[in-house]
C-alpha cells in the first residue's frame, strides 16, 4: 500500500507557520479546518497507538482537501513514522536530527508519489525564540474561532534563556539539514514555500502548489489564524542572533 498520487506531504520543522499555511491551502480550496499532523497525534503522542493502516485510513477521511490528503511532518519523528508503517512498535521517542536512509526507507516509500512541500523559515532565530516563547506560554497558535485561543490571559515575563535558545537553533539546523538530505537521497524536488513569503503573501504564496493540485483559484477567504509574537520577540531574536554568530560551530551551521 501508498499513499498514492493524491496526497500532500508538508515538511517542516516546528514554529515554521506550518500550521498556517496548510490551513491557508484547506482554507483557499474551501475545506474545513482540521489537524494536518494527525499522524504525529495518533502514532506518537496519543497513549493508545492504532497500526499505520488504520491511522492511514482515519487521515484520508479527515484531511481531505479537494481529494488530496494533506500530512504535515516535522524531521525530527519521520523515523519513528517510517517504523510504524513498516509494521514495527516504538517505545521511547526522542528526537532524530540526522538523516539515514535505513531509517527512512519505508516513509518515503509510503510517500513515494505525494506531492511535497518543503517548509522554510528564513530567520532561524526568530524561530528558536518563537518555540521558546510557545514552550513557556503554552500557547502554540490563535484560531479565532476557538475561545480557549483567543480568551485574555496574562503572559508573564519570560527571561532570556541564552543556552536553552542556543540548543533550539543547533536542533533547528539539523533538522533544516535533514530535510535537504532526505531530499537529495531521494532525487525529490519539492515545491519550496517560505515562511517569510507566506506571511505576507497569502494567498498567492501558494499558487504553485494551487497549480500542481489543477485547482482553479478563486477569490481566498480571510486568513483563518493569526501569528504569534510581539517586539519581545523580535528583541529577543537580535540577542540570540549576536550570541550564535559569536560561537564558532554555531555560525557554521547556520551561515
Amino acid at each position: 500500500m501508498s499513499a498514492g498520487k493524491r496526497s500532500i506531504v508538508f515538511c517542516a520543522t516546528q514554529r515554521t507557520g506550518s500550521a498556517v499555511i496548510t490551513d491557508d491551502l484547506s482554507n483557499v480550496c474551501g475545506a474545513e479546518s482540521f489537524n494536518s499532523e494527525m499522524l504525529y497525534g495518533e502514532l506518537l503522542r496519543g497513549d493508545v497507538r492504532l497500526p499505520w493502516d488504520e491511522v492511514w485510513k482515519i487521515a484520508k477521511a479527515r484531511c481531505k482537501v479537494r481529494g488530496y490528503t494533506v500530512s504535515k511532518v516535522m524531521f525530527h519523528y519521520v523515523p519513528y513514522l517510517a517504523t510504524v508503517i513498516a509494521g514495527g512498535t516504538l517505545d521511547k521517542t526522542p528526537p532524530i536530527y540526522k538523516f539515514s536512509p535505513a531509517r527512512c526507507d519505508a516513509f518515503h516509500e509510503f510517500f513515494r508519489d505525494s506531492l511535497w512541500v518543503h517548509i522554510h523559515r528564513q530567520d532561524i532565530f526568530s524561530q528558536a525564540v518563537s518555540m521558546y516563547f510557545a514552550q513557556m506560554t503554552k500557547r502554540w497558535e490563535i484560531r479565532p474561532w476557538r475561545e480557549e485561543d483567543t480568551a485574555p490571559r496574562e503572559i508573564p515575563w519570560i527571561p532570556y534563556d541564552r543556552p536553552r535558545l542556543m540548543r533550539l537553533v543547533h536542533a533547528f539546523a539539523l533538522e533544516n539539514a535533514g530535510w535537504e538530505s532526505f531530499f537529495t537521497h531521494y532525487g525529490i524536488e519539492p515545491i519550496r514555500v517560505e515562511y517569510e513569503d507566506a506571511l505576507g503573501n497569502y494567498p498567492t504564496y501558494l499558487d504553485e502548489v494551487l497549480a500542481r493540485m489543477r485547482v482553479k483559484q478563486a477569490k481566498a477567504p480571510p486568513r483563518r489564524m493569526i501569528k504569534l509574537g510581539d517586539a519581545t520577540n523580535l528583541r529577543y531574536a537580535n540577542a540570540l542572533r549576536r550570541d550564535v554568530l559569536d560561537h564558532p560551530i554555531l555560525r557554521s551551521m547556520v551561515a
